[in-house]
């Protein structure tokens, strides 16, 4: 896949902008807060219809506007796609999606028009943090894999967040009448659970043989070897929908005392050991990078298997993190990948290793513009 150009309106700090990034590797540097995170940010939002900073839709929207709009423009095997993402300050809630000029009927349409990978400096919360970190980075790849993912997970949110509400009122009244409804809402999540939990066995077996490949490629033949294992809420994967409904059972007493739901896909986690110790106690700050890396280069690896067809690579200023030769081997990898990187100092990069330089510079008035070099 290939970006062919990006288009900005009235997003975060720019007013118009339109990039027509490089096939290759494209460099965009400048300042901190200049405003070139917000470039990749803004692939992203068109890939999955969501930033992948923690902000709120509206937050997007350039201080004084009522509404703002991203549009992305990629070439695959299958010809050309447009996605737009437009985002209303009045509707905080809502946002509109265009595929090709036309409003998709499900939000699930818009995966795999655009396939992007990013990794940034938060991304070493992979290892590093808690269980949260590491179910959103496989249910962000898994939606970019595949619709019937993204509609199962949606419904097993909202299955969730329905089950919470009813908990948090019979919360210390067993008794409760609205106790009855439990089980009609744990139907649900066990038969969206079901899937989800299907979906990433077969994903975690795919990841763990990557994920060892690339470490090895980043870190040497000889050094330890990184062991990932997915933790489900079942090992039993005769029959994923009977163990959830088992799962439920069984902590459906305690849940109503707490008021939240305490079992399921939700509370999953990938475990990562080097040598047998858990890396987020043990690892140092080396191999917590690399490991890192590994999971992204393996995003790579699984996104291209599925689409016959590389991902674009948005690195944003992840190169002060990495060593020279980890730098020099990422470059390597990355051959042929179309990139789009990020940085404060554009010497990161060796001549030669660019195919594009464009200086992001914040202008006096709180906006941004982009100089070709």
């Amino acid at each position: 896949m290939t970006v062919r150009n990006i288009k900005l309106r009235h997003y975060r700090n720019f007013l118009s902008a339109e990039l027509v990034p490089s096939e290759y590797t494209t460099v965009l540097y400048g300042l901190n807060g200049a405003g070139k995170t917000n470039i990749v940010e803004a692939v992203h939002l068109c890939a999955v219809g969501r930033s992948h900073r923690p902000v709120k839709d509206h937050e997007l929207i350039l201080r004084g506007q009522d509404a703002a709009a991203v549009t992305v423009n990629s070439l695959r095997h299958d010809g050309t796609h447009e996605v737009s993402v437009r985002l209303f300050a009045n509707e905080p809630k809502k946002k509109q999606i265009l595929l090709n000029g036309k409003a998709p009927r499900r939000l699930g349409e818009m995966m795999g028009h655009v396939t992007c990978v990013i990794f940034s400096p938060e991304d070493l919360d992979l290892i590093k943090g808690g269980p949260s970190c590491r179910r959103r980075f496989m249910d962000m790849l898994l939606c970019q894999q595949s619709a019937a993912y993204f509609y199962e997970l949606q419904k097993y949110i909202a299955s969730l967040s329905q089950r919470n509400a009813l908990l948090r009122s019979v919360k210390g009244n067993a008794g409760h009448s609205a106790v009855k409804m439990l089980p009609v809402w744990e139907e649900q999540l066990q038969k969206a659970g079901a899937m989800i939990i299907e979906t990433r066995m077969v994903f975690a077996e795919a990841l763990e043989k990557l994920v060892t490949e690339h470490y090895r490629y980043l870190c040497g033949p000889d050094r330890e070897a990184i062991v990932l294992r997915y933790r489900a809420s079942t090992d039993k994967k005769a029959d994923i929908k009977a163990a959830l409904s088992e799962g439920f059972d069984k902590t459906r007493a305690e849940d109503i005392k707490r008021g939240i739901t305490t079992f399921g896909p939700h509370r999953e986690d990938i475990i990562l050991t080097l040598e047998g110790r858990d890396m987020r106690t043990f690892a140092s700050q080396g191999q917590i990078r690399a490991a890192a890396l590994s999971m992204k280069l393996s995003e790579i690896s699984l996104l291209t298997r599925k689409h016959a067809e590389a991902p674009i690579l948005l690195l944003d200023d992840v190169m002060s993190e990495l060593d020279m030769k980890r730098r020099a081997l990422l470059m390597d990898f990355i051959k042929g990948i179309q990139t789009i990187v990020t940085c404060t100092d554009a010497s990161d990069f060796p001549e030669g290793k660019t195919d594009m330089r464009l200086h992001v510079v914040a202008a006096k008035n709180g906006g941004a513009t982009l100089e070709t070099v």
